[in-house]
């Protein structure tokens, strides 16, 4: 319910959302254990 409060139709950008759905711990596919996704995306771009 909170992301739904968060989503602005009227906006291209979604800082609220996107805090809210970025931000929180999670599991990916591909990648081992939870963690946030600029935690996965800053060990994939150290990588290269």
């Amino acid at each position: 319910m909170a992301m739904e409060l968060a989503l602005d139709e009227g906006g291209w950008s979604q800082p609220l959302l996107d805090r809210l759905v970025n931000a929180r711990p999670s599991r990916c596919a591909g990648a081992g254990g939870r963690g946030t996704a600029a935690e996965r995306m800053a060990k994939m771009l150290f990588k290269i």
